[in-house]
């Protein structure tokens, strides 16, 4: 059932600033948001959505494409999505992260991918590092490193012609394709789907059209930390259609700089997809004191960082925050090992519901606290640590693993009815039984 645009209201919600209710509204641009953390982005985002399946303005043959730029927040926007809207809308509605979508794209096209990058059908996903580039440079004359080769594959589009780096760095890249296609599974690495799809998109207009009849809305979660060679591709495969972008964001927030994230990605995209930009100022998940912490920490990145206004509501007594300022990381380390062991001590919290934030290079920061917390009697567990090729906390995120901690959950405690109502829950997907079968 459809509902006329003026009379559409926010759904799960009593309602959003009216800001968010500009961009909400307006389908004739694409649009820019930026806000800062707890004003609501996905949200925003899932009621975006509602409203464009609900009135119709995504008619009942279109879609609406979704980028992340984590599965756990491609999962979440999605799920989202399902509670807000009807099946057959929801339906309509792809939520996925960047190398989910380029690598659908390849796996569907990938007959398409002029020669010689035509990969195999049983081609590899791979995750290469520093050691994998240098033992590549080992073997070739060039004075590139492996930050540089890695950029070089990220950056350069297909196929490699004169135009392209120096000489002797441009043989290193063409070496290192053919490399990869020589060997029997075909090694790719995501920024290399990347290229192979661009290069694809731009060489088919065909595949292109259908893009751009499939996706007349396109949603860019996070979009701060967009690389340069992903927003390359969105060029590729959407300029030159009527597709309308939504980009949010908060450039506060850009954390993926080490891995070619773009600097001035919201300058950008307002002015390669004329788009109108909108800031949003309330903070829903944060109470006043927190705000105040968070205000601190923006004017030390931009000191014309604008207000935020809180709406979280305190629900615990005395103080919450603090800022912390030392001399050394080592006195850094102790304090806060013997704080948390004193908090442990108090019986307030357990030791397991303590968690300790890092914005990067959490192994390192490992390295650091463990053995201060180890002197206190307390140990480390480190979430961003791989197991195998995957973090701990991506690894929670899976779908396998959802369905098995519950059953893991029965197995070791005597009664725990969350556990077995989500065990329930798991085994239903799993066989694809109805919750009235």
């Amino acid at each position: 059932m459809r509902v006329r645009p003026d009379e559409w209201r926010t759904q799960g919600i009593p309602d959003i600033e009216q800001n968010a209710w500009v961009a909400l509204r307006e389908t004739a641009h694409s649009i820019c948001v930026t806000a800062g953390a707890g004003a609501g982005k996905t949200e925003f985002l899932a009621q975006k959505a509602a409203y464009l399946l609900q009135t119709g303005l995504c008619p009942a043959y279109r879609r609406i494409l979704a980028i992340s730029f984590k599965r756990d927040a491609a999962t979440n926007l999605g799920l989202r999505v399902r509670e807000r809207c009807a099946p057959e809308q929801s339906h309509r509605f792809d939520s996925m992260t960047f190398d989910a979508f380029t690598k659908s794209l390849l796996d569907r096209f990938r007959a398409a991918v002029p020669a010689p990058y035509t990969p195999p059908a049983n081609y590899k996903i791979v995750f290469p590092g520093q050691g994998d580039y240098n033992q590549f440079l080992r073997g070739v004359r060039t004075d590139l490193n492996a930050r540089q080769l890695e950029e070089l594959i990220a950056r350069v589009p297909l196929p490699i012609g004169a135009a392209e780096p120096a000489e002797h760095r441009k043989q290193a890249l063409i070496d290192y394709w053919k490399a990869q296609y020589k060997s029997t599974e075909v090694p790719l690495s995501f920024p290399m789907i990347n290229r192979i799809v661009e290069y694809m998109l731009r060489t088919n207009p065909q595949i292109r059209k259908a893009l751009l009849l499939t996706y007349p809305h396109v949603f860019l979660d996070e979009f701060q930390d967009t690389t340069v060679a992903q927003f390359h591709l969105l060029r590729t495969a959407f300029t030159g259609g009527n597709t309308r972008f939504t980009a949010v964001g908060d450039a506060k927030q850009r954390i993926m700089g080490w891995a070619d994230a773009m600097p001035n990605s919201f300058d950008v995209f307002t002015r390669d997809f004329n788009a109108k930009s909108v800031s949003l100022f309330l903070n829903w998940r944060s109470h006043e004191a927190l705000v105040a912490v968070q205000r601190v920490v923006a004017e030390r990145i931009d000191s014309n960082a604008p207000l935020v206004e809180a709406r979280g509501v305190k629900t615990v007594d005395g103080d919450v925050t603090a800022i912390w300022e030392f001399d050394t990381r080592h006195h850094e380390c102790e304090t806060l090992a013997a704080w948390l062991r004193q908090e442990a001590d108090s019986g307030l919290v357990e030791p397991h519901d303590m968690a300790i934030l890092v914005r990067m290079r959490a192994n390192e920061v490992e390295q650091e606290l463990s053995p201060a917390l180890a002197a206190e009697g307390l140990v480390l567990r480190n979430l961003a640590r791989n197991i195998g090729a995957i973090s701990i906390q991506d690894l929670l995120c899976e779908g396998l693993t959802s369905i098995l901690l519950p059953l893991l959950r029965l197995a070791a405690s005597n009664r725990d009815p969350d556990a077995w109502a989500n065990a329930q829950s798991g085994l239903q997907y799993v066989f694809a039984l109805s919750e009235t079968d």
